[in-house]
């Protein structure tokens, strides 16, 4: 039922708001006043459109750019709801037009408040399409618009036209949803139909790709079969790489050991080198120098020797001295008598001369004599000093003798020292040379007993160490191991001991490398042996996965198909059972229709008994009436005049109405054109007395019963002059 509906620039309102109450409401007004506008109106806020206006913006006032309407109305569900729906030509835009609605619910009753609806149901603003709020308004009025244009719209000069039947009616009762469902039934089976032609293609490649599967399947569990052998030998490879470094760590004790023996019994063997070399050295000394007590008696001779000659020497240099002494003696003595013949010869010859140091007379005479004696003396002194001369030259001869022989004595004394030291520094080395022999055959000795234990310990570990058993001999050292005499054995032993053991570690370390690079030459092919099998058993997955994939997706399409062909008959077997519920819908509608429509004549023709009978075609759902005088079916369209038609056509409208409804309200344009007063008043009366909620009429007769709006033109806008709810 419709509370209010405002409408703003549509066609000739400006703004105007028109309330409608219950029962029947009549909307009055000169021509040309705009009373269709209002019901044009409700159908625009509902649906959006208007049958024969194409364009929208046809609807708008003049000059206008945009225009809304508002109507509140109470659902199916005694809620109220307000519906909102404006359209807007944008800036520049000539003909085009962008709409907008909104649709909220009243949480109180709107015609005791004008507060405006408080809760959003739907709104173009939150993106909710055209589609929504026709399901909603179906769902909160019960109405759609082929039904609002067969059965609730009743347009001016289109009311009997029903009377000749409508396409629409199958649409509005119902019924077209069965004979669609039929339809759509058989084409659904027919094209399940032509779809299992292919089931006996996927069936078949069903059994091609299971096949496969089988063989691929089969290549997989060997290619599986190859990969655990190959596996299982690179596991075995990997345990001898993997041990690799394990191994080092037992074998590094035991060639420590031997380094050890081995640079001992090299020390042995260069103590014994340098041993013989000395002794060879000390030997030819001897040969050469003789012995060291030789050199001992010698140097001592020599010593002796050197000892009287330096007696000697020291003899004739204490005579050498006092020649010396007297020479000096001498010269000092030939020196005075010099100058006292220098002095006196330097006095004056003549007879009375003075002396002048001491101022006597001189005695010339005296004077040369005693000049004479001095020069004698002189001479004497001189021979004295020849004799010393030769003296002393004979002992600095003698001298010379004794030094050249001291010399020589201790040069002679050093050689034989140096031979000596020579000969005592080869017998100490010698003696330490093999005193280290000793020590080293010692600790050459002890090291055998070393190694031999390292040996012993390492054989220990070989045998515990987890390993493949093939590999284990690789490992092996023979070397035998009985007890060393530390005592007894020799420079030859220790050799002999050490190249055995040196051999044998040198074909372990080779057979140890050797077995290692063949090891891991073999597990690098078996990797890439893996690698390839492993690839090879990823496609074969990929390939069974695929096979299973294709398989399953041809199975779903094998049942699928087996499912499409038993649906198919199924919904053949409907598609029957729809073409019997539509011939029994459409008996029923048009039987139940009839009666309606006959009753609801009776009633606004005040039971004129004219009418026999009424039937309506259960194809083209046009009315036919048999006639109470000529007792014949005639097409009501054709045999009774404007009047009945008007009423019959009101009636069949109602009816469907009825049948189809309830409906919360019906709107009728003028349907009392064409009757005569008392007709009208009867139709108005018995209108009100019809089962239907609300009806809004539009008329120019203003005796009828109800709410009355009244329209009055106001220059280019029509406005409602008056209102009354009686």
């Amino acid at each position: 039922m419709i509370i209010r509906l405002r409408v703003k620039n549509f066609r000739r309102f400006n703004d105007q708001t028109f309330k409608f109450y219950p029962g029947v409401n009549t909307i009055h007004g000169e021509n040309n006043v705009g009373k269709t506008s209002i019901l044009y109106a409700i159908e625009y806020v509902l649906f959006g459109r208007i049958g024969h206006f194409r364009a929208l913006n046809a609807l708008m006032s003049a000059k206008a750019r945009s225009m809304g309407v508002e109507i509140v109305f109470q659902g199916k569900d005694k809620r109220f709801y307000q519906l909102q729906r404006i359209h807007i030509i944008p800036p520049k835009a000539k003909t085009k037009v962008l709409g907008h609605y909104t649709l909220k619910m009243f949480s109180f009753d709107p015609r005791e408040s004008k507060e405006p609806a408080d809760q959003y149901l739907l709104s173009s603003d939150f993106q909710d399409r055209e589609e929504l709020l026709t399901l909603k308004l179906q769902e909160i009025l019960g109405i759609s618009h082929k039904l609002f244009d067969i059965a609730i719209h009743l347009r001016q000069g289109e009311i009997t036209h029903i009377l000749e039947g409508s396409s629409k009616l199958d649409v509005v009762l119902g019924i077209t949803a069965a004979v669609l469902t039929a339809d759509e039934l058989r084409t659904m089976a027919l094209m399940y139909e032509k779809e299992t032609k292919a089931l006996g293609v996927y069936e078949e490649t069903k059994k091609r790709l299971t096949a496969n599967h089988s063989e691929i399947k089969a290549d997989q569990k060997r290619i599986n079969k190859e990969l655990s052998v190959v596996e299982q030998d690179i596991s075995e490879l990997l345990g001898i790489t993997e041990i690799k470094s394990n191994i080092e760590k037992l074998r590094q004790p035991l060639f420590n050991a031997h380094k050890k023996l081995n640079q001992l019994s090299i020390d042995l063997q260069k103590n014994n080198e340098q041993l013989i070399q000395n002794e060879k050295d000390l030997s030819a000394e001897i040969s050469e120098s003789g012995s060291v007590d030789k050199m001992s008696h010698l140097i001592s001779s020599s010593e002796a020797e050197c000892n009287q000659l330096q007696l000697k020497k020291e003899a004739e240099s204490t005579i050498q001295k006092k020649l010396n002494q007297q020479q000096r003696e001498l010269d000092l003595k030939r020196g005075d008598l010099m100058g006292r013949i220098k002095r006196r010869e330097s006095l004056p010859n003549e007879t009375g001369a003075i002396c002048e140091s001491c101022g006597q007379v001189i005695d010339t005479d005296h004077n040369h004599k005693e000049i004479e004696l001095w020069n004698k003396d002189c001479t004497k002194i001189e021979a004295e000093l020849a004799t010393i001369l030769s003296q002393q030259n004979k002992v600095k001869a003698t001298l010379s003798e004794i030094e050249n022989s001291l010399t020589e004595q201790r040069l002679q004394q050093q050689q034989w020292q140096s031979q000596k030291k020579k000969i005592v520094l080869l017998e100490q080395q010698n003696t330490a040379l093999k005193n280290k022999n000793k020590d080293l055959l010692v600790k050459n000795r002890e090291m055998i007993n070393s190694l031999r234990e390292a040996i012993a310990q390492y054989q220990e570990e070989i045998k515990c160490l987890e390993i493949v058993e093939k590999f284990r001999p690789v490992l092996a050292l023979t070397i035998p191991l009985k007890e060393v005499n530390s005592k007894h054995i020799n420079e030859e032993g220790i050799n002999q001991f050490n190249n055995e053991v040196k051999q044998a570690l040198q074909a372990l370390t080779e057979r140890f490398q050797l077995s290692i690079v063949k090891a891991e030459t073999e597990l690098a092919s078996l990797q890439q042996n893996k690698t390839r099998m492993e690839k090879e058993n990823k496609t074969f997955s990929s390939k069974i996965k695929a096979l299973e994939a294709e398989i399953a997706s041809t199975q779903i399409k094998i049942d699928e198909y087996r499912h499409k062909l038993l649906s198919a008959t199924k919904l053949r077997n409907l598609a029957e059972g729809f073409k019997q519920i539509q011939t029994q819908l459409r008996d029923q509608s048009s039987t139940v229709l009839a009666q309606k429509t006959l009753q609801i004549y009776q009633q606004l023709s005040l039971n004129n008994k004219a009418l026999k009978k009424l039937t309506i075609d259960k194809k083209s759902y046009s009315v036919q009436v048999t006639s109470s005088d000529t007792n014949k079916a005639m097409p009501a369209a054709l045999s009774e005049g404007g009047g009945h038609k008007l009423l019959l056509g009101i009636a069949y409208k109602l009816a469907i109405g009825q049948v189809v409804g309830p409906c919360p309200f019906v709107l009728l344009d003028e349907p009392t054109y064409g009757l005569d007063k008392i007709r009208k008043n009867n139709l108005f009366n018995q209108l009100n007395q019809l089962d239907n909620s609300q009806m809004i009429i539009i008329s120019h007769d203003i005796e009828t019963s109800g709410a009355h709006i009244y329209l009055q033109r106001q220059g280019k806008f029509t406005v409602q002059t008056e209102s009354s709810d009686k």
